[in-house]
């Protein structure tokens, strides 16, 4: 008497955790590209308000002095220009030059090599990133 067996065979098994697989990888790099763009919108949305606040004439030693907090440990300085620094990027791991390669490129519009004018009292000494967010003036 012969028994007719049903189920998967082993290759259609593989095949199926093979494709489950590659779905895998490709949620994680989505996931790390979207946690990227959250963490360099959340350092330009600070920025620019902290330009906003400064432009026509005032400076600040600090974010604490305009009323913001520090994304992500980034430190700035607006100088009566308008131009603000952007300091303390961490380049000692891949991700950490991975982020920084992102941000240069996402922010390439407002990456100015204007030179920064440090306010007096700020503690920033070299700017990873100068930005300028009103109109470049001649």
């Amino acid at each position: 008497m012969k028994h007719l067996q049903s189920g998967r065979s082993m290759i259609e098994m593989i095949a199926v955790l093979a494709i489950i697989g590659v779905l895998t990888i490709a949620g994680f790099a989505g996931y790390s590209l979207s946690i990227n763009r959250i963490r360099i919108n959340s350092i330009m949305d600070v920025a620019t308000k902290f330009a906003s606040q400064g432009i026509g004439g005032k400076s600040y030693k600090s974010l604490d002095a305009a009323g913001l907090s520090s994304p992500e440990g980034i430190e700035m300085a607006l100088d009566e220009s308008g131009i603000v620094c952007l300091a303390g990027f961490k380049k000692s791991t891949k991700q950490d030059k991975d982020f920084f390669s992102a941000f240069r490129a996402q922010a390439s519009n407002y990456i100015t090599t204007d030179t920064f004018n440090s306010p007096a009292g700020t503690t920033i000494t070299n700017c990873d990133f100068t930005l300028r967010f009103s109109k470049k003036t001649k």
